[in-house]
């Protein structure tokens, strides 16, 4: 009791550099408050070994349920914009060559799919790290008849790591949780890139506000979307920090050593850096302007209807690939053909089609709305898939924030269990 009162009255506590670390501070300052029969007894079944270890698992939860929460902030954007851009036709490329129609919803459900499955992540690992190392003191428990897993409870933590040894000297949560960050970088490089590219003059897909781009020192035309850049700059920086944290992690015998001390700063670095990010692709999203028109022509122009003009053939009970061969061959060398021409070239194979059909085929909106099996992009699909989604977004929302109230309850049942210790009357 006394030794809590002496914490909560903690007003002129100054930090001494002579000392090793804040637990030695915390230590002499009780003791120089309370003197040795009471500050002397701090560290009874405690160590800095697992006191550390908590407090990083403490402090990692807090800082993915951030995370966590602006992926879905994140989500929540694109999944705005895919409604507004659900009958937007665009093509779809694959080796950064035309390749088939899709609509630009449809592209950005793939990148809010990339993010989900990150959030998914972030769920599985959140379960790892809430596990608390307290009460292994410095490797092998105490001697002390101590209760683990109450004091787990009142950290917060959702269960023990058992095994002392084992609890004191792991980080490879760290590690885990770190490549999981690395995942949602190289998911938003992958999405910066696309900005990037569909902001050229040659793409002209989409226009960023001035806030999103800089000029030149010296080309006042240029528009340069360096917020973009520095997304996918910033992505080999946390893969710096997985690398550095894995190669620390190499050979380390059991069980405590400092090598663990150069690990942290790098998974503070990548959190940052993840969040930092995520911050601004959320501007991005919400703010980048679709050049519908542009789109459009893009999409008209490099016969990306070709497979579906194979597929006709098929329909006329071609197998696919002699179709695939024919309609090649037809358009080898030409981004367009007129419905009247490739119906004249049919013919010179025997093979006879109406030219609404190929008309029809040529309209990359009737192509489009073809497509309508599931996790296609036709308008009516894509639709339902906003809704399931948007459905799934509301449930991690409660999900993660039940993990955020479940926190703050047990800090209230902590900090009323020493309130009640400290009000205590003495005898």
């Amino acid at each position: 009791m006394t030794f809590l009162k002496a914490l909560n009255e903690l007003t002129d506590f100054k930090l001494n550099h002579m000392l090793e670390d804040i637990h030695m501070n915390l230590e002499s300052y009780i003791i120089s408050k309370l003197g040795y029969s009471v500050g002397g007894n701090v560290n009874i079944a405690k160590s800095r070994n697992d006191q550390v270890a908590a407090a990083i698992r403490m402090a990692l939860r807090s800082e993915l349920l951030n995370i966590v929460f602006k992926l879905i902030d994140l989500r929540r954007a694109i999944l705005k914009r895919c409604g507004e851009l659900i009958d937007v036709v665009m093509p779809g490329y694959t080796h950064l060559q035309h390749a088939q129609p899709v609509t630009a919803a449809h592209l950005l459900l793939a990148h809010h799919d990339r993010l989900k499955r990150d959030t998914d992540r972030i769920r599985d690992v959140y379960s790892r790290v809430n596990i608390s190392p307290m009460g292994s003191a410095a490797l092998a428990t105490s001697s002390f008849n101590i209760d683990r897993f109450r004091v787990a409870e009142l950290l917060g933590f959702n269960g023990l790591i058992e095994n002392s040894i084992d609890a004191v000297s792991s980080r490879d949560f760290v590690a885990e949780a770190v490549f999981n960050l690395s995942l949602i970088m190289a998911n938003l490089s992958s999405f910066a890139e696309e900005v990037i590219l569909w902001s050229t003059l040659e793409f002209s897909f989409i226009k960023l506000p001035d806030e999103l781009v800089s000029t030149s020192s010296i080309m006042p035309q240029k528009r340069n979307p360096v917020i973009a850049e520095l997304v996918r700059a910033k992505t080999g920086s946390v893969y710096g920090d997985l690398v550095a944290i894995l190669s620390i992690l190499k050979a380390l015998p059991l069980s405590y050593n400092l090598d663990l001390q150069e690990i942290t700063p790098h998974l503070w670095s990548a959190c940052s850096t993840v969040s930092s990010t995520l911050d601004v692709m959320v501007d991005v999203v919400l703010k980048m302007e679709f050049n519908t028109d542009r789109l459009i022509e893009a999409v008209r122009s490099g016969m990306s209807v070709a497979t579906e003009l194979a597929n006709l053939l098929v329909r006329k009970g071609i197998s696919f690939r002699d179709s695939h061969r024919i309609v090649g061959s037809i358009l080898r060398g030409r981004n367009t053909l007129a419905a009247d021409e490739i119906v004249e070239a049919l013919s010179r194979y025997g093979i006879n089609v109406e030219i609404d059909d190929v008309s029809k085929i040529l309209n990359p909106f009737y192509v489009v709305d073809l497509h309508s099996v599931t996790g296609g992009p036709s308008p009516k699909t894509v639709g339902k898939a906003i809704n399931v989604r948007l459905k799934a977004l509301t449930d991690d929302e409660k999900y993660f924030n039940s993990l955020a109230e479940n926190i703050k309850k047990y800090e209230a049942k902590l900090n009323n269990a020493v309130s009640s210790i400290i009000n205590e009357p003495q005898a």
